[in-house]
């Protein structure tokens, strides 16, 4: 995440210039440090998460303007700061949130459906086969994937099996 100061904003320690990054996780928040505002002004922020490269995510484009004016309204020496902020210029008065995408890894399996008849020398042959995906569930027994059925015609008796995920739950590989 990178917090950017306008021009004379005051920044947090640790920052480059006008320019603070720091790392967050939806458990830990972000936190970009305490900013010691000295002067009564309007100061003017913007903040962005980075992208990633991490596989299936989508990071949030947003930018948010976060805008900070500091008075003195008691006039007695003691500054209070009041924040408002903007995404990608409409009001957000919740505060910043970025909201990312994760979109489960997909692969595509392709299926045949070998018959051993002779060619069908009796005859016998359906016109089309049903056939389910079928995945271990314990150590002995197989279980059908829900909504993972290929119906598949003669002559060549193949199909796909679509959008299947590539790990389970918990990351571990199909």
């Amino acid at each position: 995440f990178t917090l950017t100061g306008a021009a004379g904003a005051p920044m947090p320690a640790g920052s480059v210039g006008q320019v603070k990054t720091v790392q967050g996780t939806e458990a830990s928040g972000i936190d970009f440090g305490e900013i010691a505002y000295r002067d009564a002004g309007t100061y003017t922020y913007q903040v962005k998460e980075e992208a990633t490269t991490a596989p299936g995510f989508t990071t949030d484009p947003a930018t948010y303007e976060m805008t900070v004016v500091v008075n003195d309204p008691q006039s007695n020496g003691i500054l209070v700061a009041t924040a408002s902020y903007q995404k990608n210029g409409a009001p957000a008065p919740a505060g910043i949130a970025f909201e990312n995408i994760y979109t489960v890894p997909t692969t595509d399996s392709e299926v045949e459906k070998v018959w051993e008849d002779n060619n069908d020398g009796m005859g016998l042959l359906p016109a089309s086969a049903q056939i389910p995906l079928r995945r271990v569930s314990d150590a002995e027994s197989l279980a059908d994937v829900p909504g993972q059925v290929v119906s598949v015609t003669g002559p060549q008796w193949k199909g796909t099996f679509t959008g299947l995920p590539v790990h389970d739950d918990l990351g571990n590989p199909y």
